[in-house]
């Protein structure tokens, strides 16, 4: 496929922004002006990289691969670039910039690996969209599988009430979004910590619901109170899979695509909320009063650095890793994804998260403030590297190279189940990089998956029975 001029303007964008930042290292008063050259050299590597899926694929923006390189560079270029030059080069206090140029290597080698990974995969011809067929089903079927999405979303819902009512919330506090009500902070959580796992089931028969039903006030209901919920127990993550569900299926539906006002607005939109729920997160968790008057773009930025600032932990580990500690070999994505879903009734003396194989691991990068009190991640990268270095960074980042091509085929579908799942997968590509911790990645896909292989089997028995 020839470069298009939209794919020519894009690139044209990304070469600037690195023009710009080289710019800003050169005149940087920085003592970190190497660091900030190899970054901005790896970044414009990176992009020739780029171009060869660009230069395979259309400039589709529900691909992944897009989205995903735009995260990448976020965590590995611009964050370190800007936090640099005002000066925050700690974590937490721990000295980590000895490893700025070894990650960013390391980062580089695997995202080679991965755009090697997806385009080693044909990208599916097609025309144009396929409009979405619906299943040949009569609409008192369509009724039950409302009623049965309903059932497996009250579930959901009702797992998550539980939860939070054995962490001290009365329903007040929890439908006010703690403005009324009582919050009373108990040590019961981590006793039901498994179980609220099931709280994930109202995710995809949300979408279902809203697919099939015809009722607005239904799908205005639960889609208030999924929110709810959810911003509640403070899953910022799960509301913005939603959301991005929720619209990349409504343009798939269409056969259209956002125009760039209305990604703009999108944009925007996102950035406010992520800052807004990071303003309101301590509040709800502690049951003090959220002070609106001192919110500022300052909150905004702060909310995009926490986000991205996660290459702070991993510049740790490069150089602790494996100079002073040993590779743990399947320590994390191995043994501690077996016990993880282990349940504290069976297993009372399971070790606690905190004696996980990935927090020992953080705190021999950085210091145990980092963990036990900044809660910070590294990106799926330091897991990798963790257990298996750069070789082991560089096969499993292939792999998911191809995982992000052959999702394609559920996008191009024309069948609403594959949509719905390319949808929510979509957007929890965001939790697989910047959160980067298989026993919960895995965990996480479980139970958001497990209610759309049981509607889509008694949808598929449903077209069965009318055929």
């Amino acid at each position: 496929m020839t470069i298009t001029k939209k794919v020519f303007r894009y690139l044209l964008l990304l070469i600037s922004i690195g023009i710009w930042l080289l710019v800003v290292a050169i005149n940087s008063e920085s003592s970190y002006r190497i660091e900030e050259t190899v970054i901005i050299g790896l970044y414009f590597a990176t992009l020739i990289v780029y171009a060869l899926v660009l230069k395979q694929d259309k400039l589709e923006i529900f691909y992944p691969i897009h989205f995903v390189t735009l995260l990448y560079l976020c965590i590995f270029v611009f964050c370190p670039i800007y936090l640099i030059e005002a000066g925050r080069t700690t974590c937490n206090g721990s000295y980590i910039m000895d490893g700025a140029i070894k990650a960013t290597f390391v980062f580089f080698v695997s995202y080679v690996a991965l755009v090697l990974g997806y385009v080693s995969i044909k990208t599916p011809e097609f025309d144009s969209f396929s409009p979405v067929l619906d299943h040949e089903l009569s609409k008192g079927y369509k009724q039950r599988i409302i009623i049965l999405c309903l059932g497996i979303w009250a579930l959901g819902m009702l797992i998550n009430l539980y939860y939070l009512f054995k962490s001290g919330m009365s329903l007040s506090y929890i439908l006010t979004l703690g403005s009324q009500g009582i919050f009373e902070e108990t040590n019961a959580m981590s006793e039901v910590s498994f179980v609220s796992n099931f709280g994930y089931f109202m995710v995809i028969p949300w979408l279902y619901i809203l697919y099939y039903s015809e009722n607005p006030i239904l799908k205005l209901f639960i889609t208030a109170l999924t929110f709810v919920l959810y911003l509640v127990r403070g899953f910022r993550f799960i509301i913005i899979v939603m959301v991005i569900a929720v619209a990349l299926s409504y343009y798939r539906k269409k056969r259209s695509h956002p125009s760039r006002k209305m990604f703009a607005i999108a944009v925007i939109g996102a950035l406010l909320f992520i800052s807004i729920m990071g303003f309101m997160r301590h509040g709800l968790r502690t049951g003090s009063v959220t002070d609106w008057s001192s919110f500022s773009i300052d909150d905004i930025l702060y909310a995009l650095e926490t986000n991205f600032n996660i290459y702070k932990p991993f510049y740790g580990l490069v150089t602790h890793y494996p100079s002073q500690y040993a590779y743990t070999l399947g320590g994390s994505m191995i043994y501690d994804t077996i016990t993880h879903f282990i349940p504290r009734a069976i297993w009372p003396g399971k070790p606690l998260a905190i004696y996980s194989t990935m927090a020992i691991a953080m705190k021999n990068s950085t210091n145990a403030f980092t963990l036990d009190h900044a809660a910070m991640a590294w990106p799926n990268l330091g897991e990798y590297y963790m257990e298996f270095g750069i070789i082991g960074s560089v096969l499993i980042m292939f792999w998911f190279g191809r995982a992000l091509k052959k999702s394609i085929r559920l996008y191009e579908s024309t069948a609403i189940d594959d949509i719905i799942l390319y949808a929510v997968f979509y957007g929890f590509t965001m939790q697989i990089i910047t959160r980067g911790y298989t026993p919960t990645i895995v965990g996480l896909l479980i139970f958001l998956y497990l209610p759309a292989i049981v509607i889509r089997a008694f949808t598929l028995k449903g077209v069965r029975e009318q055929q």
